[in-house]
This record gives C-alpha cells, sequence and structure tokens, in this order.
C-alpha cells in the first residue's frame, strides 16, 4: 500500500505478485513436517499482509490449524478509525502476535495515529504486538523523535529496534542515510538468518538481509 524508501524487497503499490494459496498451503506443510516439527513460527510479512484480508485470514487460520505459531508484520495502513483497526483485527483470531512497524520511513506514509489505533485494538482484543522501529543511524533526531513517541503513548517495552540494511531499494537512495560506521566486525550471525523466508514464487532466502 506505500512504497517506503528503505523497504528491502522494494514493496509498493507497483508491486501485483501474492503467494498462490495452494501453494502456500502446499510449503507450509512442508515446514510442518521438517525435522518432526522443528518449525514452531510462521511470520507472514510482505509487502502489506493486511492488502488482502481473505487470504491473509486462510494463511493464518491454516497456520494455526497445524499448529504454527503465527505473526503478522503491517503497516497499519487499515487502522484510521479505533472502529475500523477493532473490526479488522477481529477477523484475525489465529494471529498471535502482531508487528507494527512504527518508523520514520512509514510515518512519512502512514500517520501515527494509525499506530496508536492498532495498539488500542490489540490491546483490547488482547493480543500481543510489538512495535518495529527501523532506522538507519540510532543517533538519528527522527528516529528519536519516533521513539519518544512510542514511549509518550506508554509502550516504550514494546519497541524493537532494527537497523536498516544497505540492500534493495535503500541502495537507489543510498545518499538519503545516514549509516554509521564501526572499525569492530560483527560479534555474531544475522539475526535473521535463522529463518528461511519462502518468496510469492516459491524461491527461499536463508536471510532477509544481504
Amino acid at each position: 500500500t506505500i512504497a517506503c524508501p528503505h523497504c528491502i524487497v522494494e514493496a509498493g503499490p507497483h508491486r501485483k505478485e501474492e503467494m498462490v494459496f495452494k501453494h502456500f498451503s502446499t510449503w507450509l506443510q512442508q515446514a510442518r513436517e521438517y525435522r518432526d516439527g522443528y518449525i514452531a513460527g510462521l511470520a507472514i510479512t510482505g509487502g502489506e499482509p493486511f492488502y488482502n484480508m481473505e487470504k491473509l485470514i486462510k494463511m493464518s487460520e491454516l497456520g494455526s490449524k497445524m499448529g504454527f505459531i503465527i505473526s503478522v508484520v503491517t503497516n497499519t495502513f487499515w487502522a484510521s478509525t479505533r472502529q475500523a483497526a477493532i473490526d479488522t483485527l477481529s477477523l484475525l483470531p489465529a494471529v498471535k502476535i502482531f508487528s507494527f512497524s512504527t518508523d520514520v520511513y512509514h510515518q512519512k506514509s502512514i500517520p501515527f495515529d494509525y499506530i496508536k489505533n492498532a495498539v488500542w485494538a490489540a490491546k483490547e482484543l488482547n493480543y500481543a504486538y510489538s512495535m518495529g522501529v527501523c532506522t538507519d543511524n540510532e543517533n538519528n533526531e527522527e528516529y528519536r523523535k519516533i521513539v519518544a513517541d512510542i514511549e509518550a503513548i506508554g509502550e516504550a517495552a514494546r519497541i524493537r529496534p532494527s537497523i536498516t540494511f544497505p540492500v534493495g531499494r535503500v541502495v537507489k537512495h543510498l545518499n538519503a542515510f545516514d549509516f554509521p560506521g564501526v572499525r569492530e566486525p560483527p560479534t555474531a550471525a544475522c539475526s535473521m538468518a535463522g529463518s528461511p523466508v519462502v518468496f510469492p514464487n516459491g524461491d527461499i532466502n536463508a536471510c532477509i538481509g544481504p
């Protein structure tokens, strides 16, 4: 529904491909059988999963029936009012965790009030949720303002920060970012590398990053 300048997969209104449900169900069955149920969680992301609510409901319900813990990442474009937010989230009882993308990139297109509406609805429905806050630099003033806005609504403990990857759409706008440099190498592997990422055409990446 929007085209953020930091998007790894270059999502936006121009992207029309979607996962075919019958393929999804086959891949999910394969994941369920892998090492006798070793994979416990299914994270549905995009793009924007709420763009196709009918498919999101079917996917989350199937995943839940198969024993997966379902989480969904969303930009909250659907939460224009409290009523709209609770009506929408009420359709997804199979989802156990919501991640609301809340950062300067998303909030250029999505008003922060939408985030507040989504948080209110999640609380009303007793859903678990977090605030995904991405930034290229944790000293950035805009990043600090977003964090302050989240703290002001009492959600500081829900913040899940991450650093922007210099891939995808970022490469086209690299001069607009302010990555700090360090001399020390990483102390551990990419945290995303433990989760295979399945794309709509069936391609699999071991890591969503570089």
